[in-house]
């Protein structure tokens, strides 16, 4: 089974959202920050807020799940004989940490940017949905965990067509 895993992150890799998707479905999650804000140094809140306003507009604060079932949620996707997909070398390396398996990079498969394949094709821009933020990631792919996850599923299953 191929599974595709992607995660939208804070400064110092908190991870924020994760999904994955397999042939079957697409799941997706949020995370409650592992810590308090001011618990993080002058630079680091201040990434963390820059990434807040400019790219995935996720707060800090957010999220449905504690951080620690996070690894309750990695346990959930991970399956005995399985070959796990993310894209970038920093995610494979992050994701390869926390679930304990090699990841192969789409980047090494020649998987298109997020952009390309939601509007590819004179398409007007694919919407899937996204379970963990749904008001802010309605349109925005290019920082949706869950979005990005189906779009490179849904890539690596034309290839094999």
């Amino acid at each position: 089974m191929k599974i595709v895993v992607d995660v939208e992150l804070f400064a110092e890799n908190v991870v924020k959202e994760m999904a994955f998707c397999n042939p079957f479905y697409c799941v997706g999650a949020s995370f409650k920050p592992p810590h308090e804000e001011s618990w993080c140094s002058t630079s680091t809140r201040n990434q963390n807020r820059w990434l807040t306003s400019n790219l995935h507009k996720i707060q800090w604060d957010s999220g449905k799940h504690d951080y620690c079932e996070m690894f309750q949620f990695v346990r959930y996707i991970k399956v005995d004989d399985a070959t796990y997909y993310a894209k970038g070398l920093e995610k494979c390396e992050l994701l390869a940490n926390l679930f304990r398996v090699e990841f192969v990079n789409l980047e090494d498969m020649g998987c298109p940017t997020v952009n390309q394949l939601q509007f590819g094709n004179g398409g007007g821009g694919v919407q899937i949905a996204c379970d963990s933020y749904p008001q802010i990631h309605i349109g925005n792919a290019e920082h949706c965990a869950q979005q990005k996850a189906r779009l490179f599923a849904d890539w690596m299953q034309m290839q094999q067509q």
